[in-house]
């Protein structure tokens, strides 16, 4: 597996993507890399082709260099963060549920080079339907992250029409350390204090 560093992107495609911050985030997946799955998840496949195809499609809707990020990974949005050490997410669930955010799934998949991967789905879409989050996904919330990557990206549909917005939250590398900054959701937006 290669080590993945940020790439310095290039300005006019940085402001390309900037489109997100006019958007309200409708869905939002919080992804745990490399951490034992918790029980009471579906597990899931997972098939790397189709999800390449599926953002090539994504970049060349938008008109965006799919590579501008990463050489070896297609990525279609605004990275907001990038491997922030030491964040601590024990106040973002009721951040999330305090702007409207329903828990609507949660599932794992096993991929190449990265373990497990639990993938979290909260929406506030009018259709979303909450479900419960087992306490043993709740308990992941009380971890320390040492990677947190943020994505943000504009979701479109097969016409080419965009429908939304999705924002990913990517957390590697955990700890039982109490100390950290917090990750709160801030408007459009987030940071860390």
């Amino acid at each position: 597996m290669t080590q993945q560093t940020q790439r310095e992107i290039p300005t006019e495609q940085e402001k390309m993507r900037h489109i997100v911050y006019t958007i309200d985030a409708e869905t939002l997946l919080v992804k745990f890399l490399a951490h034992k799955p918790p029980q009471g998840l579906e597990k899931k496949g997972w098939n790397p082709a189709i999800v390449a195809a599926k953002q090539r499609t994504l970049a060349d809707a938008q008109g965006v260099d799919a590579n501008a990020y990463r050489a070896d990974k297609i990525d279609t949005g605004l990275q907001i963060m990038f491997k922030e050490p030491d964040v601590l997410i024990s106040d973002l669930l009721t951040e999330l549920e305090a702007t409207g955010y329903k828990y609507t799934n949660g599932h794992f998949q096993f991929r190449d080079n990265k373990g497990p991967v639990t993938t979290l789905t909260f929406s506030k879409k009018a259709d979303a339907v909450a479900v419960p989050m087992p306490e043993t996904v709740r308990a992941m919330f009380r971890l320390r992250w040492n990677h947190c990557t943020i994505w943000a990206n504009i979701q479109y549909d097969e016409s080419g029409k965009r429908t939304g917005r999705l924002d990913t939250i990517n957390l590697a590398k955990w700890s039982n350390e109490s100390s950290g900054r917090r990750l709160h959701l801030v408007g459009r937006t987030y940071r860390l204090a």
